[in-house]
């Protein structure tokens, strides 16, 4: 079922101290979603750049998506803790 998928994938993130997740949109038929990820531990470690540093995250979210749609997706950091955020935000589509 979809909705254990998602909140073992949450818990498992967490789990390797990565940073709390929040999968807020979630939309199969469009292939769309958006997450959001507190403490997230890249950006923590860049917080100086000034600009979107989730590299490693944004990857593995978009590895995770373009499984989970069957479709190859965008991610994009539209908001980061290295830019000054309170958290890290990403928006993914297919």
């Amino acid at each position: 079922e979809l909705s254990k998928l998602v909140k073992a994938s949450e818990a498992l993130f967490k789990a390797l101290g990565f940073g709390e997740v929040q999968i807020l949109e979630l939309n199969m038929k469009d292939g769309k979603a958006k997450v959001r990820i507190m403490n997230n531990f890249e950006c923590e470690l860049f917080k100086e750049t000034g600009q979107p540093s989730s590299h490693f995250v944004r990857g593995l979210w978009s590895g995770w998506f373009q499984a989970l749609f069957k479709r190859e997706v965008r991610n994009v950091e539209v908001k980061c803790i290295a830019k000054g955020d309170k958290y890290c935000e990403f928006e993914i589509f297919t």
